[in-house]
């Protein structure tokens, strides 16, 4: 253990602080690091019942993960983080996500079904914006915006 660790209140601090206190610390830098589509938390954090063996575990889900490299990658991102505590980290894509999210005993399985999603991307506006031809306003109605939005 590092000479920040203690128990408190059951729970592992460093620095004085609560695994579940470094998660705002921990995700704002996975994001600037990574710029995942989604982070999950799984495990005894996630579910509130971590003691003080505990650590943090996450789910990274990047657009694209090219696997020769997942180790590299796992570490430089563990290494750019600041938090002394101990985190594992799961690096994934979005394609291996569905492709083993039934697959009992993968990796994927247990934090789609139990992690809680801490962090996901926010689409860009210009994706969620009617193409430029779509109509705006139906003769007589209110403006259809949302319609065309919800494909309608």
């Amino acid at each position: 253990m590092s000479a920040g660790y203690a128990v408190i209140d059951g729970k592992a601090a460093y620095d004085g602080r609560t695994l579940a206190e470094w998660l705002p610390d921990i995700l704002d830098e996975l994001v600037a690091a990574a710029d995942p589509q989604r982070i999950v938390l799984f495990g005894s954090v996630a579910r509130a019942d971590d003691g003080p063996d505990s650590d943090i575990d996450m789910m990274v889900v990047l657009s694209h993960l090219d696997y020769a490299r997942r180790r590299e990658l796992t570490s430089h991102l563990r290494s750019s983080l600041s938090s002394p505590a101990p985190i594992q980290l799961f690096l994934t894509d979005d394609r291996e996500c569905r492709r083993r999210r039934d697959v009992v005993g993968s990796m994927h399985y247990n934090p789609l079904r139990e992690g809680r999603l801490v962090h996901e991307r926010a689409r860009r506006v210009a994706d969620q914006l009617p193409p430029p031809d779509a109509p705006v306003l139906e003769p007589g109605r209110r403006p259809m915006l949302l319609s065309v939005l919800r494909g309608r």
